[in-house]
């Protein structure tokens, strides 16, 4: 499943979320388990709660790319 600004726009991704996924993500999406592993890398490495949200909300929706 590839995520995008248009998929987390339409399950009302809060702006914050969007911003973190635009700085973490620079392309136009991304495969769901990429994104969710450069969140944990970006928060290890940088000790950033924003990506953590941005991995906790992808995993809230992750069924509904099953």
């Amino acid at each position: 499943m590839k995520v995008t600004i248009k998929w987390m726009k339409g399950l009302n991704a809060n702006e914050d979320d969007l911003a973190s996924f635009e700085e973490c993500i620079p392309t136009d999406g991304a495969d769901q388990l990429f994104v969710l592993d450069k969140c944990a890398e970006l928060s290890t490495n940088h000790f950033c709660d924003k990506f953590t949200r941005l991995a906790e909300w992808l995993i809230s929706y992750y069924w509904l790319t099953n």
